[in-house]
């Protein structure tokens, strides 16, 4: 979602700097070429007001040799080119004017205007002079981009309040000691859980993070977690535990401990003592559930 927010107030921001003077610039420049594009090889007839009609229509020639008009055929000519592009209109069988029937702007040049649009909403709109339109479809733009990022700031700020709470409340030493308790009360077997025991045999869990994680070899807990039978109620499973610890600090790491019930003995508030594990999570501990309804409220 950063990375989609970052994406899309970047394409904003340069729609608003580039797309918008380069459009205005191509229909002016598109404007201009399109007035001063000489017709060719066909006549042009232009009615005349009855004051002063022509005597012979004009050619496409006459209408380049302005110095050699009369007074009359000046004032029409004037008028032609005065209309823009909307006297293009009558022009879409001359060869020099063809593709260009109806032209408007930046509004026939479909693929261009989409693409514009696209980077910036309501670019399109503003470049061919329908102000309110795209002024709104900006507002819209900026506004949803505006919104996002503030839910964003909020899910982030909910995102450290948890992580606080975690660090504080949350040991992987008492993990490690239920952990060996756990072996001993269900009879399982380990290969490497003598290694734990002593480990954890004269460490207490201090819920610092600075000091709890320098005494456990990741390495080990992860060995001993991946042999270690899941029991449940007073079944045994057929599968052994199905995470092991995922690093410090680690987006897995703040999910599986307020997810998986195997970790809810490291919990400040979890009894030392309880070594079984209902299938359905009915005796985890209540900073096991606030820091599941802490997670999920920025997820």
């Amino acid at each position: 979602m950063r990375f989609f927010l970052f994406c899309r107030l970047f394409a904003f921001l340069t729609g608003l700097i580039f797309v918008l003077p380069v459009q205005s610039l191509f229909a002016q420049k598109l404007t201009t070429s399109v007035l001063s594009e000489p017709v060719f090889s066909q006549e042009i007839s232009i009615s005349k007001s009855s004051e002063a009609p022509f005597s012979e229509p004009l050619t496409s020639e006459s209408l380049f040799l302005e110095p050699f008009l009369t007074e009359s055929h000046t004032q029409e000519l004037l008028s032609f080119r005065m209309s823009g592009l909307s006297g293009l209109s009558g022009l879409s069988g001359l060869s020099g004017f063809s593709g260009l029937n109806g032209l408007s702007g930046l509004q026939t040049q479909s693929g261009f205007a989409f693409i514009s649009s696209a980077i910036l909403p309501g670019s399109a709109q503003l470049a061919n002079g329908k102000i309110g339109r795209g002024i709104l479809y900006l507002a819209i733009e900026a506004g949803a981009i505006a919104l996002h990022a503030d839910q964003q700031s909020k899910a982030r700020k909910k995102e450290r309040e948890y992580e606080t709470y975690a660090n504080s409340n949350w040991s992987v030493v008492k993990y490690a000691r239920w952990l060996v308790g756990y072996h001993d009360y269900h009879n399982l077997s380990n290969s490497r859980l003598e290694e734990l025991r002593n480990l954890v045999r004269n460490v207490n869990p201090q819920f610092s993070i600075d000091v709890d994680w320098q005494a456990i070899p990741i390495s080990l807990l992860r060995d001993v977690e991946r042999n270690t039978l899941y029991v449940y109620g007073t079944q045994r499973g057929l599968n052994n535990f199905s995470h092991v610890m995922p690093d410090y600090g680690s987006q897995q790491y703040y999910e599986l401990i307020s997810k998986y019930y195997q970790y809810g003995s490291g919990w400040k508030d979890f009894p030392e003592t309880k070594f079984v594990l209902p299938w359905n999570g009915s005796e985890m501990s209540d900073q096991f559930y606030l820091g599941r309804d802490r997670a999920e409220a920025f997820n």
